[in-house]
């Protein structure tokens, strides 16, 4: 990978984004990528010396990381320590972040959205896949929580249900040994099958938002309603003194002149492949979805 520095930032803060000091051991696999998706590492993998990234993008992960030095010191428990355990054949390796007192603590820096929507279950099965670990090093862990730092919180938002702090715990629900270690053996399978036969993401793991379907009446530039499928919309249209039969169904991005009610499809999002897979210039999936969009939005005009 190489990184690139369009911001113009000083060489000091270059290389501060782009000095990764983790370091995978040879012939192991790490929690974090274990739990991600098998096509991402594999296409990672194979097209390593031709991404390229915008050093930049990196700032959350350096203050991610700059949070995690921090604890390196603290004195009380134990943190910021490799472990290894070997399932079916393959090393896995973590690095905790806490342990204190039978309680295993992740930190993470997050948006504030975290305390409307909950903590999301990419952390619920790292927590876990770590607390697995831990016991097969002979530490138990009894609790899970999550501690996450608000990167975007501030006192004075109008946000409903804003955080009251800069800070929040969050307790994370907690797996059996055993369902964790069959979660884990999984998740090796599915990279060890990544390795011959490419998956393909799920809506999950490419974090979709699938679009909306807006009501629009008389052209207006507001939608009137946005509902999530086309039958809601033609429901909420005829409970309205419309009808949906004589409505058109668009597409974002193409207008037309009507008269009465219009529904406009909103695209498909895959947001982490839009914005944040620096593999996505060499995935197949990716390349497909976006043709369909633009045959999508061609057939419509």
């Amino acid at each position: 990978m190489r990184y690139t520095n369009l911001a113009g930032l000083p060489d000091s803060l270059f290389q501060a984004l782009t000095n990764d000091d983790y370091e995978v051991e040879p012939g192991s696999i790490g929690i974090t990528t274990l739990i991600g998706p098998a096509r991402l590492r594999v296409l990672r993998e194979r097209h390593d010396d031709q991404i390229v990234t915008e050093a930049a993008d990196n700032v959350h992960m350096m203050l991610g990381s700059a949070l995690h030095r921090l604890l390196a010191d603290y004195e009380g428990g134990v943190s910021e320590q490799r472990y290894c355990a070997v399932l079916s054949g393959t090393k896995v390796c973590g690095i905790p972040d806490l342990v204190e007192r039978e309680v295993l603590y992740d930190y993470k820096t997050s948006s504030v959205w975290v305390s409307i929507f909950g903590i999301r279950d990419e952390w619920i099965r790292q927590l876990n896949s770590y607390r697995w670990l831990l016991r097969k090093n002979d530490i138990v862990v009894n609790e899970l929580k999550s501690v996450v730092v608000f990167k975007d919180w501030s006192r004075n938002s109008r946000m409903e249900n804003n955080p009251l702090y800069a800070a929040t715990v969050y307790d994370v629900p907690m797996w059996t040994l055993e369902e964790a270690e069959a979660y884990i053996l999984g998740r090796i399978e599915a990279h060890q099958d990544a390795e011959s036969e490419l998956p393909e993401c799920t809506a999950e793991e490419r974090w979709q938002s699938d679009g909306a379907f807006a009501v629009y009446r008389n052209n207006g530039k507001r939608a009137k309603r946005v509902l999530d499928t086309l039958e809601e919309a033609h429901t909420w249209i005829a409970e309205h003194d419309g009808d949906p039969n004589r409505n058109p169904l668009m597409f974002e991005g193409h207008e037309t002149i009507y008269k009465g009610y219009a529904v406009v499809k909103r695209p498909d999002k895959w947001r982490r492949c839009e914005g944040y897979c620096n593999v996505a210039p060499f995935c197949s999936q990716w390349k497909e979805f976006c043709e369909s969009q633009r045959e999508t939005l061609g057939n419509s005009a």
